[in-house]
């Protein structure tokens, strides 16, 4: 009996599984003028088509400003990310809501999301 419940534990956690992994999927993203989000493939694929259910932005040059209930940001309204900073995305919500645009010059945001 010990010896099936070992064997079952081992392949519980070393074959991969649909229902206890998900796909993780990163782009790069250019935010300029007009407001710009995670693009919306990147939010449905991988090899299950499960949805994703958080992500993590990282700003990787010049200040951005965000918002994330779906209304576009402008270059004096939203929450502002300095080059460095992390923006968390939990849920589906607001991975499709996320909006982001440069308040200067063109911005690097890299997101990952899972």
């Amino acid at each position: 009996m010990k010896r099936f419940l070992l064997v079952f534990l081992m392949v519980c956690f070393l074959i991969p599984s649909p229902l206890f992994s998900a796909a993780i999927n990163s782009e790069a993203i250019t935010v300029s003028s007009t407001a710009i989000g995670i693009t919306a493939s990147l939010l449905s694929s991988g090899t299950t088509r499960a949805q994703k259910s958080e992500g993590l932005c990282t700003v990787e040059s010049n200040q951005i400003r965000y918002r994330v209930d779906g209304s576009n940001p402008t270059t004096s309204v939203g929450h502002v990310a300095d080059p460095g900073d992390i923006i968390h995305l939990e849920g589906l919500s607001e991975l499709v809501n996320f909006r982001a645009i440069r308040t200067s010059a063109d911005a690097k945001l890299y997101c990952t999301v899972w």
